[in-house]
């Protein structure tokens, strides 16, 4: 049996005892007005008892609230998505550049689109037959500095 039907059978009982006393003679009405008072007692306590069962269950229910999961199992691939663009990019100051004597570029400092600043050095040049020049010509200002 369930607690309810349990309880409706105490009650059940306890009205009927009250009925057997009444009926077998007159009891003292104190009696049974205490009788009643505890019976109602009784049923207070099971009424409020079963109706914050039924609270604490409605709340329990209002509570719970199912939200739909999708799973999906992870599998390693190659990212093959890509934007493209078309444009054009312009620098602020675009300047043409030349060395004061010729020769051939042995190393360069810089790559294309880096910016430079005015005195840097971009590149360098073979100077190996300036150096044999100016030689030359300190040898000859060193024969003139002695006929002297």
């Amino acid at each position: 049996m369930s607690k309810d039907m349990k309880t409706i059978n105490r009650i059940m009982t306890l009205m009927l005892a009250s009925l057997i006393i009444i009926s077998c003679g007159q009891p003292d009405k104190k009696t049974q007005l205490e009788s009643l008072k505890k019976q109602q007692d009784e049923l207070t306590a099971q009424i409020r008892k079963l109706e914050s069962e039924l609270t604490l269950t409605d709340t329990i229910k209002k509570e719970i609230k199912s939200t739909e999961v999708l799973i999906t199992e992870l599998k390693s691939t190659t990212f093959d998505h890509f934007i493209e663009v078309q444009g054009k990019v312009d620098g602020e100051q675009n300047v043409g550049i030349s060395p004061q004597m010729p020769g051939i570029v042995t190393a360069v400092y810089v790559k294309e689109g880096s910016m430079v600043t005015k005195g840097q050095v971009l590149a360098q040049l073979d100077d190996n037959v300036l150096r044999q020049q100016l030689r030359t010509i300190e040898q000859q200002l060193s024969f003139c500095n002695r006929s002297l």
